[in-house]
């Protein structure tokens, strides 16, 4: 079975592959000069990333707000992504044209490592190779994370789901620490792609605990030592996104409820 592993990932890049350059294929040959929203969202969206990463270095954006300008995470910047090019900027003199092939290719290349991830899942299943392998491509080009495309790029990071829920799911089945981990470290990424990961997270972590808690036959015990790293995973990332607001925004009376 293991001497199989390898070349069946293959397949599975492959077929990703294939099936995004066939459906994307504009988006994906000309990712310096096509632009998929030139009203609302999504000009507003490509504004903030590419005013952020060519004239400015740091968290605080001022394309907006004049004259006090706003935290980059508020502004669909994705600062994962902006923040560090804004640095590099100044060195590597980065055009609008590399910005955008950036962007686009990263994003494009969410949708492939989520393909490999729900086909990890599907196979955790027992799901026929072939059909795991068609499936986890048919899967993802019919996610609704598709019309992201056209305006909230900062969400449209379709990876992030299925490996939330192809670490837990081993972790559920293995009870092994690192999979706690890297839910942290995904969630600690995505959350500076756009905040609303963050609640993505909560409710999947929060309905899988009370689930375990419910339906599982164990002693009390043992329900709250498994779930308590997930939870903590959790809250590792919540305090990260929270310390990172305590230091870098001076806002204090933000509503709670936009």
């Amino acid at each position: 079975m293991n001497n199989k592993k390898g070349p069946v990932s293959i397949a599975v890049l492959l077929l990703a592959a294939a099936f995004f350059i066939y459906t994307f294929y504009d988006f994906i040959t000309s990712p310096a000069t096509i632009i998929m929203q030139m009203d609302g969202d999504g000009v507003k969206n490509y504004f903030t990333f590419l005013y952020h990463c060519l004239y400015e270095k740091g968290v605080w954006f001022h394309g907006m707000n004049y004259p006090y300008g706003e935290n980059v995470v508020f502004t669909d910047g994705q600062p994962f992504l902006s923040v560090p090019i804004s640095y590099l900027s100044s060195v590597l003199h980065f055009s609008t044209e590399t910005l955008l092939t950036i962007m686009h290719l990263l994003i494009t290349a969410s949708f492939v490592v989520a393909m490999v991830y729900v086909h990890k899942i599907l196979r955790l299943f027992n799901v026929e190779q072939p059909l795991a392998i068609f499936f986890s491509a048919l899967i993802i080009l019919l996610s609704p994370q598709i019309f992201r495309l056209t305006g909230h790029f900062a969400l449209s990071y379709c990876c992030v789901v299925p490996m939330v829920f192809y670490w837990l799911i081993q972790y559920h089945i293995t009870n092994k620490l690192k999979y706690a981990l890297y839910l942290y470290l995904i969630g600690a990424v995505a959350v500076f792609a756009h905040p609303y990961f963050l609640a993505m997270l909560m409710l999947w972590v929060g309905f899988y605990s009370v689930g375990y808690f419910l339906f599982t036959r164990n002693s009390i015990k043992q329900k709250v030592l498994h779930i308590s790293p997930v939870l903590l995973s959790f809250a590792g990332v919540f305090a990260t996104f929270k310390l990172y607001l305590i230091a870098t925004d001076p806002i204090k009376d933000r509503p709670t409820f936009p």
